[in-house]
């Protein structure tokens, strides 16, 4: 069997794309290669500005800069409401919406609106297209989102990391242990 033939799996009529960089699961090429050119760019290629701690390397000497903030722990963008720090300055402006509440992104087809752009992508792609780019490599269940899928590992575990300091019953979710705290509280 060759490393095509490896990375594919069968399950219920459905071709399961697998990355041969890091193992998550696909439904198909397209979301396969979406998340490789994110999650693994090519950086084979030299470019003139190289990282002197790491293998980066860029044609622009301020995408070098920007880069070395990963290195130095370097925030120089700081949010006057919060103080919450960022390495860029579109990051900031981005973030600052969750203070605002505005919501410059309208869905065409629903008219729900939203903050960031890439949340609407999200929306459309899980609510309208009904896309599920994200399989589990255990029971192929599928999913619209990473972390949705990410959440559904747990049932695959015996990982409770969410503690109750006050009862020591533990979790597997946030929610249910906010849940369950309201029994002391009330």
């Amino acid at each position: 069997m060759d490393d095509e033939e490896n990375r594919r799996s069968h399950s219920r009529g459905m071709v399961i794309e697998t990355c041969d960089k890091c193992e998550s699961t696909f439904s198909n090429k397209e979301a396969l290669n979406r998340h490789k050119k994110i999650k693994h760019p090519d950086r084979s290629i030299e470019k003139r500005h190289q990282c002197k701690f790491c293998e980066y390397s860029s044609d622009s000497a301020s995408s070098l800069r920007r880069h070395m903030f990963t290195h130095t722990g370097e925030k120089p963008f700081v949010c006057r409401i919060c103080q919450k720090a960022f390495t860029k300055k579109g990051n900031l402006r981005t973030h600052e919406r969750t203070h605002t509440g505005e919501k410059n992104y309208t869905c065409e087809q629903c008219g729900t609106k939203f903050n960031f752009s890439g949340n609407l992508q999200r929306h459309v792609s899980t609510v309208h297209e009904k896309r599920l780019d994200y399989v589990c490599a255990v029971c192929k269940a599928s999913f619209g989102q990473s972390g949705h899928l990410k959440r559904h590992m747990v049932i695959h575990t015996d990982v409770r990391a969410y503690l109750c300091e006050d009862c020591g019953k533990s979790f597997d979710r946030v929610g249910k242990l906010r849940r369950h705290r309201l029994i002391h509280t009330g």
